[in-house]
Formats: C-alpha cells, structure tokens, sequence
C-alpha cells in the first residue's frame, strides 16, 4: 500500500484554562496545593506535562509572556508547544508562512487525501473507536484480540476515530480521576503499546473529545506526538479516496462526533451531512449505542452510515447514571471492497477476516 506522506491539523492552543479558572500549562510539584480543589486533577495534567516535556527535551517551549499577571507564582513554568528553529529572518519567515499558505489552499481545493491500494483482490478497512483505555470498564481482553486480528490479517486495515484514552485531566467530569485504578503515566504506556501494535495497519485517525481534554488543558496531543508520519490524522475530520489499483475510488468521511444526531436515527447526522459534502461512507462514534451500519440513498447510489460502539462496556457507571442499557456491540466494525466497486459490511471482526482470507486465497 502506498500512502503519501502526512496530513495534519496540529494547532495548539496558547494558555488552557483550568476548571479553576486559574491558567496551567505546567507546574512544580511543591506548588500543587496552589491549585485548590483540583490537586488530584491537577497531578494527573502534571503527569501529562512532565511525560511531554520528556519527550520533547528541555527545549521544548517557550515563556508566555504577561502570563505572571494571571497566575503570579515564582517557580511555575508556563509554556506553550512551539516550533524548534527560532531565530529565522524575516524574509524567510515571509516564505515560510506562504508555504505553509499553499498546504491549506491545496488541502481546500482537494480535501480528499489519495490512498492507493495495490493489488487485484478484495481488502477490508476495520473501524475501531471508544476504547477508552486507562478505564476499568474497557473489556482489554477482546480489544487485544481484534488488534492482533488487524495486526496478522493480510489486506485488512485501520482506522481510528477516537476516545482512544479515557484521560480525564483538569475537566468537569475530573470526579472519575478520584476512582481510576490506572495512573496516568501507565494508562499513556498502555496506550502506546496498543498504538504499536496497530501503527503498521493504521490508514487515517481522528481524535476524540477524551483525547482533546489534554490539548485543551495544556497543549498536549498524544496523537500528533506519537503516530508515524505514514498515518493521516487530523483532530477532527479526515477524508480519504480510497483507490484500489485504478479499478474503483471509494470516498470515506470520518469524525468522531456529528452534528444532527436524532433519537430516532442514530445516523441521521452522518447521514444529513452528505447534503453538504458528498461521500460514500461516514463513519462515527462517541455516543457507546453500538455499533451498526445504515444504508441510505442519494443521486441514485447506496451510500453508508457507520455509528461505532464503544469496547466501555463492563458495567460502566456512566451508563447507569443515564439509564442506558449498553450495547454488547463493540466499538469495531468491518467494510470489506471488491474491486467491481461492491462492498460488504460486518459487524463481527473474526467473520470479516476468515471471509476476507477466503475471498484473497490466503
């Protein structure tokens, strides 16, 4: 498969606000008790800003100016992401910035990023979101299992749409930091390992609102920091054409949470937003119903709306504090592409992947 080069919408905020109203992008651990009510909260948020700044090494941002007006505290270090390589001229920043300019007027012109897929037989792209790993609730074991599915079936894909961690830092719902049986620091190596084993097969990934928190807070997005540069990600919509060897293009449109969701159509807001930008598949998630996957027509053609599940489903309290009975429907599915331009749904990723080897004479 052959995929050209990274895509990415990787703004960073300048200072995040804490639920405290206080701003924090980084902070001493003696100065933890400064931060009021939210010390748990906020030792989470340090975890998160020490493991970048690790990552990145010590010269890593730089010091917001005026910032000791709003937070005037000797010793706490208030930075943002920015750029290596400062001291460049004038003219070249000129340069620069209208390189930069012409990325985003190609990505206007044509937001469909080309992924061609070279071979004369069928290939399957799985659809995974809401693992929320770090959480008590995920059902790990079944999440490793569909992940080595991907990882050893041959022709079949990722794609990621979000909430990969459960990640509650510094937000109105930091309560659930007070019961997590996972520290930060290992629900981000769990994480990474999981990421590992699936990079290789990973197509395109979007994030979720649980992975935003941390980039909302200070600036740090996992994501963008950890995913190989061959793997198509945008923190909020992605769009691929997806061609199999010159025979046929398939246009998917992926976020991790539509706008015009009905209780009556859990599709309906993927499948209202063709009127405003054609495609032949939205996929979704966010919202744990299960997963499921709706025909809808449109200038003649069988379009497709994928909803995706969530793999939260141990007796999760959240659901209980809603009344919502969960769905035993994972937060994974399977569209399988044949080179006449058919395609094939599945729910069940251990079907689509005998049934893909059967239709590839693997």
């Amino acid at each position: 498969m052959e995929r050209e080069g990274r895509s990415t919408n990787t703004g960073y905020s300048l200072i995040s606000k804490l639920n405290t109203g206080r701003y924090l992008l980084s902070i001493t651990e003696d100065k933890q008790e400064e931060v009021g009510q939210q010390k748990k909260s906020s030792k989470s948020l340090i975890e998160l800003v020490k493991w970048r700044n690790e990552l990145y090494g010590h010269d890593f941002g730089e010091v917001m100016p005026g910032i000791e007006e709003v937070y005037p505290v000797e010793g706490v270090g208030l930075t943002r992401p920015v750029p290596r390589g400062r001291g460049i001229s004038g003219p070249e920043l000129w340069n620069q910035a209208m390189q930069n300019q012409e990325k985003q007027e190609r990505k206007i012109e044509d937001p469909w990023y080309p992924i061609t897929v070279d071979s004369h037989k069928p290939f399957a792209v799985a659809f995974m979101s809401d693992l929320h790993i770090g959480s008590p609730f995920t059902n790990y074991r079944l999440l490793h299992d569909h992940s080595q599915i991907i990882q050893w079936t041959d022709g079949m894909y990722l794609i990621v749409l979000g909430d990969e961690r459960d990640n509650f830092v510094g937000t109105r719902l930091n309560h659930a930091r007070f019961t997590a049986k996972m520290s930060v620091d290992d629900e981000v190596r769990l994480y990474m390992a999981w990421m590992q084993m699936v990079q290789d097969k990973c197509l395109a990934y979007v994030t979720g609102n649980h992975d935003l928190w941390s980039w909302k807070m200070a600036g740090i997005d996992l994501a963008d920091l950890l995913l190989p540069q061959t793997v198509l990600y945008d923190k909020y919509e992605v769009r691929i054409a997806i061609n199999l060897n010159e025979m046929h293009t398939w246009h998917l449109k992926m976020r991790h949470r539509w706008s015009g969701r009905s209780m009556y159509n859990l599709t309906n807001g993927i499948e209202r937003a063709w009127q405003f930008g054609e495609f032949d598949i939205g996929i979704g998630a966010d919202y744990h119903d299960g997963t499921i996957c709706r025909e809808f027509i449109r200038d003649g053609q069988i379009r497709y709306a994928i909803l995706l599940g969530t793999y939260k489903n141990l007796d999760d309290p959240f659901h209980k504090q809603i009344g919502k009975i969960q769905s035993p429907h994972m937060g994974c599915g399977v569209m399988i592409f044949y080179p006449d331009g058919e395609m094939q749904w599945f729910r069940d990723i251990e079907q689509a992947a005998d049934y893909l080897e059967y239709l590839r004479g693997d």
